[in-house]
Order: structure tokens, then sequence, then C-alpha cells
């Protein structure tokens, strides 16, 4: 369980139908569509709103602490929110492989600082590829970068978004974010659990009727 790599995973079961909120859908890889958040879940309204900043940049200090709150309670622990007694379903989120992050010249360093600080909170290897280095350079690397993800923050050119195609990298538009519950989803894949606990409709340790 610990390294299974899918997005939706049946422990001594067959599939429960994708029921919302017991075990919400959406796949890791190809079956996926950008930072796959599943459908019927937590995140998945989220995928259809665009986050913008308003008022003054906060510090990084404050980023940091809203990132660790988030981690702390929702995206580092597994819930279950179905609360049965005879099924457990989990919704956990584990960190993606890696994701580099397209910069130009403008991209504030308080920003860059900021995405740092998530990729240290959710554990997740960061690369940054700057103004030095350009388009073509980028789609060469990309196929053996080993990323899961390119986050991109400036303008790119159409031959980075083929090479992300054809090497399965997901591409994250999303701005840099201050708030743990907007920005962690761009570093983590959400993983359903659904566990049988039961056998033949009894449960273990309970001796009444199921």
């Amino acid at each position: 369980m610990e390294r299974v790599e899918v997005g939706n995973a049946y422990v001594n079961r067959h599939t429960t139908g994708a029921i919302v909120r017991r075990q919400p859908f959406g796949g890791w890889k190809r079956s996926s569509v950008g930072r796959g958040a599943k459908s019927g879940g937590p995140g998945d309204v989220d995928r259809f709103v665009t986050f913008r900043r308003r008022g003054d940049r906060p510090s990084l200090d404050a980023a940091r602490a809203s990132y660790r709150r988030a981690w702390a309670e929702q995206f580092g622990v597994a819930i279950d929110r179905s609360g049965l007694r005879s099924e457990r379903n989990v919704l956990r989120y584990r960190p993606v492989g890696a994701v580099i992050v397209r910069v130009g010249a403008d991209t504030p360093a308080a920003d860059l600082a900021s995405l740092r600080a998530a990729a240290d909170v959710t554990g997740v290897a960061m690369d940054v590829s700057g103004p030095a280095e350009d388009d073509v350079a980028l789609a060469g690397r990309l196929p053996t970068s080993g990323a899961a993800r390119l986050r991109v923050l400036t303008d790119v050119d159409e031959a980075v978004l083929v090479a992300c195609h054809d090497a399965g990298i997901a591409v994250d538009w999303t701005p840099v974010t201050h708030d743990g519950r907007v920005e962690l989803p761009c570093w983590l894949r959400e993983q359903s659990i659904s566990w049988t606990l039961h056998r033949h409709g009894r449960i273990p340790g309970h001796h009444g009727q199921p």
C-alpha cells in the first residue's frame, strides 16, 4: 500500500463505482488531467477556479506557516470522511516525483522562495529552469528529467508543451499562491483507498449480527 502507483486502490474487494465522498475517482498517470484532482473529492471544485492574489504579498514566514498548517491538517494525513465500520475509505496525498519550475526574468524572487518552501514541506524535488535555459534545451531534457510536472510561471514555446505531452509530464499553470490549501496540491497527487473490513458480512471482533 505504501508503494502502489495508482489513483484509486481496492483492497479485498471489487470497485466501489467511484461513489462521491466515499471514493472520489481519478487516476495518476495518463488517466489524469493536469494535477488530477478527483471527481467527487474535496478538491474537485478547485479545478474550475482561478485563484489570484489580492492585496500585498504575504511574507515568506507567513506562507511557510500556511503550508505547514495545511500539511498537518489536510494533506499530510489520511482522512476517512465516510466513517463506515465495514469499510475503510481513505483519501490521502502522495508527493509527486519531481517538479520543474519554469521561471522568467520577471518572476519575483519572493515567489520562487515560496515555491521552495512548499516543495520542502511536501518533500518534492524541485528543479528550476531559468532564463539561461532556452525552450529548446528544456524540451530536449524533459523526457529524461524524471519530472512529473512542469510548473509554468512564464511564457513557453509550444515545443515545450509537446515534449511534456510525449513524456507524460503534466503542465501546471497555477500562479504562486501563499495559501497552503491552494498551493500544496501543485506538489501532490490524490489517492483513494477502499478497504473491506468484513468477511462474508462479519466484521472482525464483532460477534453480533452484521
